[in-house]
């Protein structure tokens, strides 16, 4: 690690978040100094999220706060928001857990980025642009040249990470919050970004506030750990380590094969998307090239590979029960070119998605309760509240959450609403975008093994995309390696 300065380049004390009659956070004191990497760790929900947002600024209106938080020796609880506006994205930057809620839709990578470094910056655009590319390039982008035209919606999940990930650092900040950075990237870029991070607090000296439940990537990162638990802080292990009960890590047993009639058949699908908006030339970007891949009845199938390889596009396509313009797919052994409407309505009954972004999944506007039984009402099928509460008792949410709207969520309790809504229908399969990436480890394992469970009890099957293989592999029967396009697809069964 690099070295430290004396006195503490961030210090919170006394800090406390409430949100109406609830209490968020109580009381919580850190501090961090130059050059030092203070890891934060702790269950989803926790309030480890919350912590990084009093910090910045950006803690929701009907937040009260209360504490101190000094950065550089000013007090930031007293700044408006133009006054933050000159520590934010210049002094401070910001990693949030889910890229798609700082990226603007309608603007291209290049004006996100070029905003921002001119903004604290004496650079020209060109220059900007210029450095934009560097960037992007250095947290992975493939292509970033051309990448930087694109528009958040035609990122992957990893890609609008690590775009992220360049924003934060592109004004070479004091203070970096990083909001599970990792999590969302597959093992080679998640190394690659840490090796980036570990440059920038060489080179500047740079302090850095890392959130994560990941053991391996808070181990390596920091200098010293806190576990925030209920909102609150409290002791670690004595040497500060990172332990499995801090992170949770857990081995379970794997499946064995199945040879149950097949559910999901995709022979030699190709997906490629023509370049839009003004001044796009070039060939069509292909998406991912030449899949073939089953799924039988009670079977779990893993699609991995690295961000932007097409793994979220082939469940797009399974999703979307229309005829690919090239290859074929059969769901519960019809093809989509030759279903009714009916048909479609009738096999959506059968099967079920949990994506990746759940703050995009879910209606900001609705309780738990109405999101988890809308699928119900869809269908016209009874969604009494004991149903509901059951499904959240299944997915390890409190009954207290159905009155709780999604923006009162940490981002790992979101993605167990959605699973929770995915299994309302009881369906014979889940087709699951990095279902867990978003947990922390003891919950990652409670859902996988639920997953599990439901399979050997209802004889459920799922596809799920993930760049973890490691965690993955314990769950599934066959493993989909899907590598960037053009080269070929490989497959692993699992042992």
């Amino acid at each position: 690690m690099t070295p430290q300065s004396a006195e503490p380049l961030l210090l919170v004390d006394g800090l406390g978040v409430t949100i109406g009659a609830r209490k968020v956070l109580q009381d919580v004191a850190l501090e961090i100094r130059r050059g030092e990497v203070l890891g934060v760790v702790g269950a989803s929900g926790s309030g480890k999220s919350m912590t990084a947002s009093a910090v910045m600024g950006l803690a929701p209106d009907s937040a009260r706060i209360t504490g101190s938080i000094r950065f550089a020796g000013t007090e930031l609880t007293t700044l408006d928001d133009k006054q933050l506006c000159r520590y934010r994205g210049n002094r401070m930057s910001f990693i949030p857990q889910d890229p798609m809620g700082s990226l603007t839709p309608t603007r291209t990578i290049a004006g996100h980025m070029v905003e921002a470094i001119t903004l604290h910056q004496p650079l020209s655009r060109r220059q900007a642009r210029t450095l934009a590319i560097e960037l992007l390039g250095r947290v992975g982008i493939p292509d970033p040249s051309t990448r930087v035209d694109s528009y958040p919606h035609e990122l992957s999940g990893g890609m609008r990470q690590r775009v992220a990930i360049a924003l934060a650092v592109a004004n070479e900040p004091e203070l970096l919050i990083a909001d599970e950075p990792t999590s969302a990237l597959d093992a080679d870029i998640g190394a690659r970004i840490l090796d980036l991070f570990h440059d920038l607090l060489r080179e500047r000296h740079m302090a850095m506030l890392l959130i994560s439940h990941d053991p391996a990537v808070v181990e390596r990162m920091s200098d010293r750990v806190i576990t925030v638990s209920n909102g609150m802080v409290v002791p670690t292990t004595p040497n500060g380590a990172v332990t499995a009960s801090t992170c949770g890590a857990t081995i379970v047993k794997q499946s064995g094969p199945h040879s149950n009639p097949t559910v999901l058949d995709i022979d030699a699908l190709t997906v490629t998307y023509a370049r839009s908006g003004l001044r796009r030339r070039g060939p069509a970007v292909v998406a991912c090239r030449d899949v073939s891949l089953t799924v039988s009845a009670g079977e779990a199938v893993a699609l991995v590979g690295p961000s932007g390889s097409g793994k979220t596009t082939v469940l797009r396509q399974v999703l979307a029960l229309r005829a690919p313009s090239q290859g074929r797919i059969e769901v519960f052994g019809q093809d989509p070119a030759d279903m009714s409407a009916a048909d479609r309505r009738q096999i959506r009954t059968r099967m079920q998605a949990v994506f990746q972004d759940p703050s995009d999944s879910l209606d900001p506007r609705m309780s738990v309760e109405a999101i988890i039984a809308e699928p119900l009402l869809i269908h016209r099928r009874p969604a009494p509240v004991e149903r509901i509460s059951e499904l959240l008792d299944l997915v390890g949410m409190p009954p207290e959450s159905l009155r709780r709207h999604p923006r009162q969520l940490s981002g790992g309790q979101q993605q167990r609403v959605a699973i929770a809504r995915a299994l309302a229908l009881e369906p014979e399969l889940l087709v699951l975008d990095e279902p867990v990436s978003s947990l922390d480890a003891p919950l990652r394992t409670v859902i996988m093994e639920l997953l599990d469970d439901l399979r050997a009890r209802f004889g459920l099957a799922y596809l799920i995309v993930s760049h973890d293989l490691e965690l993955v592999g314990r769950h599934v029967d066959r493993v989909i390696v899907l590598e960037q396009s053009p080269r070929p697809l490989k497959e692993a069964v699992s042992s």
